[in-house]
């Protein structure tokens, strides 16, 4: 009787296709971290510039992470700034982008959660400012109304820097004062 009963009560669970099993996150294919594994972070929303702690394999790292609980962030990107650059004239956050100066030129990120996605670096039409087909930037300055504001050099030397400004939408540039 007693093995009836217990036949019966698992009769569901097997018919239903139902297990014990734990069920699958949508981040556990991600590398998870704890604010106690990082070095310094930078909040904005649910995303987070993280410096990671050196390992013997490399020095520290800098990522773009994604708060998924209150101390659980999943890994979205390696940025390639370091901590004496870990602030807002390099990291800058727009809309649903940000925006990161690296070795002087600019990465854009689309947020989008877990899904976040880089569109690599950012090409920007010069011709106006410049024969060069590149110039160096120093710093973000602010982003409002669709352009990026920046100082950069348009010479080959960095002897001077410039106040340039760049639509977001055309990315097509001038100068401004």
């Amino acid at each position: 009787m007693k093995k009836l009963i217990v036949l019966l009560l698992l009769l569901p669970l097997v018919l239903c296709g139902c297990s014990f099993e734990e069920e699958k996150n949508e981040f556990d294919n991600f590398k998870h971290y704890k604010t106690e594994d990082l070095v310094k972070i930078v909040h904005n929303g649910g995303y987070a510039i993280a410096l990671l702690p050196p390992t013997e394999m490399i020095g520290s790292a800098t990522v773009l992470l994604y708060q998924v609980d209150k101390d659980d962030y999943i890994l979205l990107n390696e940025i390639s700034i370091t901590e004496v650059s870990f602030d807002e004239s390099h990291i800058r956050y727009y809309k649903d982008r940000l925006y990161v100066l690296e070795s002087g030129i600019i990465r854009e990120y689309i947020l989008d959660g877990p899904n976040t996605k880089s569109n690599n670096v950012v090409i920007y039409d010069y011709k106006k400012i410049t024969d060069n087909s590149s110039i160096y930037i120093g710093s973000i300055e602010k982003i409002e109304d669709n352009y990026i504001y920046y100082t950069g050099s348009t010479t080959n030397g960095l002897e001077s820097y410039d106040n340039i400004k760049c639509s977001i939408d055309t990315r097509i540039c001038e100068l401004y004062k």
